[in-house]
């Protein structure tokens, strides 16, 4: 899994809350406090915090963006991702 980006689709501003590694981007522990954890080679969990960009109002929208990579064989989809 990676990356995962939130972004508000008024004012387009944007956070990445998983890089492109499947590692939890640094600087955003009080809104994602683990690494994303892979459960099986289908099944990945990703804890975070709802929030708000600063200048957000009522009604705005906020959009989940993920990208997900399938494997051919289930043995290559298990990634080591350790919960620091």
């Amino acid at each position: 899994m990676g990356p995962v980006i939130i972004r508000n689709e008024k004012s387009k501003k944007h956070v990445t809350l998983v890089e492109e590694n499947g590692c939890r981007s640094p600087g955003i522990r009080s809104i994602c406090p683990f690494h994303p954890k892979q459960l099986h080679p289908l099944d990945n969990i990703l804890y975070f915090r709802a929030f708000l960009f600063d200048d957000s109002v009522k009604g705005d929208d906020m959009v989940l963006s993920v990208r997900m990579t399938g494997c051919l064989h289930a043995q290559d989809c298990f990634r080591k991702i350790s919960n620091v």
